[in-house]
Order: structure tokens, then sequence, then C-alpha cells
């Protein structure tokens, strides 16, 4: 790994972007990035990061003990990413993507995520005021699995970058992995977006 020598008021203006205990300068500095390409019409630039596992959406390997590093749901980039908010925006855009319809967000989830209409906090519930809906909250594995069948059934793009904290309990400790799921403008039998 390069030594890259940074000034200390870049130093601090990168920990006020800095969520403590949970990002890396890399996961700040890719941010940044990621923010500069979207506003210059380019894509994010993840896919082909050296030493990344990039993972099949339909053969998920376990991601208990892993921590999110990045995160792009829709073409818009998570400030602090983590799997549950992850799932609450992938959430937030089928529902747009389908016509604000509960019933046909339930069905493509195919029992992947337990939600119900209204308000619910109890059971590990969280409400999603803006949606009308709230969901349970899941593990990574099936945040993931859950992220994968909402994205494929309302063609919406997911990337998210993430990696194995360096426990022996991990899949594969210290790694790096990225989920990719290219998504398509208009898909086919759903209403356009909002």
């Amino acid at each position: 790994m390069p030594d890259i020598p940074i000034e200390t008021s870049t130093l601090e203006r990168l920990k006020d972007h800095a969520e403590p205990l949970v990002d890396t300068y890399d996961s700040v500095v890719n941010r940044a990035l990621d923010a500069l390409e979207q506003s210059a019409g380019q894509p994010a630039s993840h896919a082909g990061k050296k030493g990344e596992r990039l993972i099949d959406p339909h053969k998920l390997p376990d991601l208990a003990h892993t921590k999110v590093l990045d995160a792009m749901i829709d073409g818009r980039s998570m400030r602090k990413p983590s799997w549950n908010p992850a799932l609450r925006a992938l959430l937030g855009c089928a529902m747009k993507r389908g016509g604000r319809d509960f019933g046909a967000l339930q069905a493509a989830c195919r029992g992947k995520v337990n939600m119900v209409e209204g308000c619910k906090t109890d059971d590990g519930y969280h409400h999603v005021p803006e949606l009308g809906i709230s969901f349970q909250s899941l593990g990574a594995t099936d945040v993931c699995a859950a992220l994968v069948t909402a994205a494929q059934a309302f063609g919406i793009a997911v990337d998210v970058g993430f990696m194995w904290r360096d426990k022996e309990a991990a899949a594969f400790p210290g790694e790096r992995g990225r989920l990719q799921i290219p998504g398509m403008e208009k898909p086919k039998g759903m209403l356009p977006r909002s």
C-alpha cells in the first residue's frame, strides 16, 4: 500500500466526513470520489477494485461479521452506509418504481423481508414514515438476499462494497467484497420512475 502524505488540514476535513469506528480514510475518500464522479455525470468506478471479491448475487457467501464500506442504490451514494439502511433505501426506490403499491413490493421481496403497512416498532421493526411501511431488521446475509431479489424485480442498480472483519468466525477474514446488480431505466411491467 502506498504511503501518501496528507496535510493536517486535509486530514481534519476527512475526519469531519467520517463516521467514528466505521469509516476508514479509504471509505471517506471513495465517497468523495463517488460524489465528484456523479456530479460530472460519470458512473462511480467501484467495479474491478484490486483485491475485492466480486460476489455472485445468486450464490451469496456468509456475510456475518461484515461491515459496509460504501453503497450506491439507484445511482445515489449513501452517506453512512450499512446493511439495513441500504435495504431501506432500496425499498424506497422500489416503492417509487412500483407506483407505491405495497402489495407489489411485498410480492417482489418474496418472503425475504418481513414488512407491514403502517407503523410498527416492536419485534425489530423500523418504521419508514415517508413510505408508510415498517420492515424488520435482518442480518447481513439476509439483507443481501433481499437486496438482490428486490433490485432485480424492480430493475434498481445496487453497488455495495464491504469487508469481512478480521475475525475467525468470518467467512473471509480481512477480505473485501463487492455486490453489484445492474439496473434498468424502465423495468418491464413496472411504472416509470416518478
